[in-house]
């Protein structure tokens, strides 16, 4: 009895037309491996997107900053903020956003603007991004409304949200 049953299904299975099937589950595979190839690409670039924080890509204006690397150009920033003139005040804030600015660039952050490249930031990745927003805006104050006479208290907290960027990032140890 079980021996007629398995006769029978060998026989079924020995008369089936096996080349139709095969067309469909080699068009099936194909079309599934297919969409995986493209998830995969897809994948990695967005990986790639998210590692950009880490590995600065290109040298754009002169020196290019690695991780650890801020130090020298952010104490000239913390020096003009110690003096007593409002002009240096102004002037530690505007260095302070290019500085950012450029190490944005560096990363391969596309965008004409800072505020461009701010955009295209995920925080995710960046949790002090609500920081550099506030702290460019500073920046926007001072450049767009020069008569607008800035205070030391207003540049001092610009540029620590400045500083407290650049740590996250780890331009500053």
């Amino acid at each position: 009895m079980i021996f007629d049953f398995f006769f029978q299904f060998y026989e079924y299975l020995a008369a089936y037309d096996w080349g139709r099937f095969l067309f469909w589950a080699r068009l099936i595979s194909g079309l599934i491996s297919l969409g995986l190839i493209i998830f995969i690409v897809v994948v990695v670039k967005k990986l790639s997107f998210y590692n950009i924080l880490q590995t600065p890509e290109s040298k754009e204006g002169g020196k290019e900053f690695k991780p650890g690397t801020a130090k020298e150009p952010w104490l000239a920033i913390l020096k003009k903020l110690e003096s007593e003139n409002p002009a240096d005040w102004n002037l530690a804030v505007m260095q302070a956003d290019a500085l950012v600015d450029r190490i944005l660039k560096e990363m391969g952050l596309s965008g004409d603007s800072m505020g461009e490249r701010m955009k295209s930031l995920d925080k995710s990745r960046l949790l002090s991004l609500d920081d550099l927003w506030e702290a460019h805006r500073a920046r926007n104050e001072i450049a767009h409304s020069p008569e607008k006479a800035v205070t030391k208290h207003r540049a001092v907290y610009a540029t620590s949200l400045f500083e407290k960027v650049l740590r996250e990032m780890g331009y500053l140890e």
